[in-house]
């Protein structure tokens, strides 16, 4: 326990600000967090410390085998990376999810509150959901949190805290790359307004959390419906772009107009004629 050089607590505050870039492109934070949180294992605000080999005496005396990261009840879970995805519900550990990569590494989340409606024994990709955050097993009672352990080749574990720090740091490192991808050829106005939710409201009636619980037929199902909604407006080149994107500016006009009529003075009215462009 001793032998180990720790560093500070670390938290995904900072990511979640940065994700705040993909929220102004149409996404809500939940597909954010999907999308630009890399390979961190919780889609949300999470805080964690350097406590792995800490004491610990519950069922009996050992020492902890990860990092305990805490963040509220039911924030989503994640892969950290392609793999085939077990669960397991008993014992100490609670509702568990286990992602085995093809060299043998594998990555434990305990302590859910629930499982994705994903069949254990499923093929699953990095980010893709795989529960949610909870106090399961015996951390009954406790703040909600995921004890995630990291076993290289399917050895011993190891120290997750400098795995996790690094992930934080090259998911924020991605954001801009993410954001350019989201961004071309759509309107400027319309990426800085924040407006693309409005151009497929048939999207709006699958909750986030239904999303989140429903991949069995598409594991992958979050991320696409994620890119479909960011990427609302945005066109290929030629002659049919420049009609999207003209479409596109004509919604975002008529929005614009009725979202600013009811608060904008008598004397300001000639702004929102219609003959007028914002």
């Amino acid at each position: 326990m001793n032998s180990i050089r720790r560093t500070g607590g670390s938290s995904s505050r900072e990511l979640m600000n940065d994700l705040r870039t993909l929220i102004d492109v149409g996404l809500s934070p939940a597909e954010a967090a999907a999308i630009g949180m890399g390979q961190f294992p919780v889609a949300g605000e999470a805080a964690y410390s350097d406590d792995f080999l800490f004491p610990r005496f519950t069922p009996t005396f050992h020492l902890h085998q990860g990092n305990d990261i805490f963040a509220a009840r039911g924030v989503p879970v994640r892969s950290p990376a392609n793999g085939t995805l077990r669960f397991q519900d008993s014992g100490a550990a609670g509702k568990s999810a286990y992602v085995t990569t093809g060299d043998g590494t594998y990555y434990a989340m305990f302590h859910l509150d629930s499982f994705a409606r994903i069949p254990s024994g499923s093929r699953v990709k990095q980010g893709d959901i795989v529960g949610t955050n909870g106090d399961s097993g015996n951390a009954k009672g406790g703040s909600p949190h995921v004890h995630f352990e990291v076993h290289p080749k399917g050895g011993a574990a190891v120290n997750p805290k400098p795995i996790l720090d690094r992930w934080l740091a090259e998911a924020r490192a991605n954001i801009p790359n993410i954001l350019a991808q989201y961004q071309v050829g759509l309107p400027r106005a319309l990426t800085s307004a924040g407006v693309l939710r409005r151009f497929d409201e048939q999207f709006a009636a699958i909750s986030d959390a239904d999303l989140y619980l429903s991949q069995a037929n598409n594991p992958s199902g979050v991320l696409r419906l994620s890119e479909l909604r960011a990427a609302r407006g945005q066109a290929a080149r030629g002659q049919r772009s420049q009609a999207a994107l003209e479409e596109a500016w004509r919604v975002a006009n008529d929005t614009g107009r009725a979202l600013l009529a009811p608060v904008t003075p008598a004397l300001l009215h000639n702004v929102l004629d219609p003959n007028r462009s914002l």
